[in-house]
């Protein structure tokens, strides 16, 4: 059977990889494999989403820090989504803190640039 080469995502595709974060019993880590496993599951399973003017805010809806009722405010959805532990570790390690933008635009530019990568 022929091999295909893994195309590289061009740039326009963000790969959004959820993870729960509550701690998983004994019985769930045997059913779920490992403490990883579970978090998985928790999470809701992957997605993919275009690049585009609102995919912060697409991202962020589909993650539950942002909707049209109880959460609607964008800069606090940001600073909350920024601080929570898996996420605060991953934007470290990349040196980008969008809560330090000086303003919504800039913050909506970081969070695109580490969505991104």
């Amino acid at each position: 059977t022929p091999r295909k080469k893994w195309v590289r995502n061009p740039g326009q595709f963000i790969f959004v990889q959820p993870v729960g974060n509550s701690a998983p019993t004994k019985t769930n880590k045997l059913l779920y494999g490992s403490a990883v496993g579970y978090g998985l599951v928790q999470g809701g399973g992957a997605f993919v989403t275009k690049v585009h003017a609102r995919s912060v805010q697409t991202i962020l809806a589909k993650l539950g820090y942002l909707d049209a009722e109880l959460n609607s405010d964008l800069h606090e959805a940001i600073e909350v989504f920024c601080t929570r532990g898996g996420n605060a570790r991953a934007l470290r390690e990349m040196g980008i803190d969008p809560t330090t933008g000086k303003d919504i635009d800039e913050q909506l530019e970081m969070m695109r640039s580490a969505l991104a990568n």
